[in-house]
């Protein structure tokens, strides 16, 4: 549990490497879902210092750049009100502690066989209301990466530790909302 601070220190004591993956995708309590990723981040952050062992944190790709394709030069979105999520800031302050930190910024959708990502919210919605829509045009542009190149690209991100990198797990860049709905039905 992300809630069991004292046992994510313990598990990241005894760890060659930290791989945080765990978030509530819970947006109706956005700013406790953050507060609770902050605090296990730094919870587990303060026994690697020193160490130079790697600890990636998962992120997203999703509103980095608006208006244009976001790249690993890009910095984290800056937190506001609105979306108080800090996981990349809060593991690079662990860089100047000795700690080989960084960031896998996944796309807003990972996908497999069984589940959709976050897409598999947007079928739910179509199912309960009998309407698969997208805003506007729907030419708005939603990466995917499925599930099991994204994995790969965590154990990469860990073998290479390199302090304050960025990687995105993102594998198809140009689908559109609308053709997402489409394929929705």
């Amino acid at each position: 549990s992300l809630q069991d601070l004292e046992s994510l220190r313990s598990g990241a004591r005894q760890a060659d490497a930290v791989l945080h993956l765990g978030f509530e995708h819970d947006f109706s309590r956005i700013a406790e879902v953050s507060a609770l990723d902050r605090k296990a981040i730094e919870a587990m952050g303060s026994v690697l210092e020193g160490s130079h062992r790697p600890f990636i944190v998962a992120s997203g790709t999703a509103l980095l750049a608006p208006g244009r394709a976001c790249t690993e030069d890009d910095g984290a979105r800056p937190v506001s009100d609105s979306f108080p999520r800090s996981s990349e800031q809060t593991a690079a302050s662990f860089v100047a502690r000795g700690v080989a930190a960084g960031a896998v910024r996944f796309a807003p959708s990972v996908h497999g066989r069984e589940k959709q990502g976050l897409i598999t919210r947007l079928i739910e919605i179509a199912r309960q209301t009998g309407l698969s829509a997208y805003i506007g045009d729907g030419h708005n542009l939603w990466p995917a990466v499925e599930r099991g190149d994204a994995g790969e690209l965590c154990a990469l991100a860990l073998e290479k530790a390199e302090a304050g990198a960025r990687w995105h797990a993102v594998a198809e860049e140009r689908l559109s909302l609308r053709a997402i709905a489409e394929a929705i039905g």
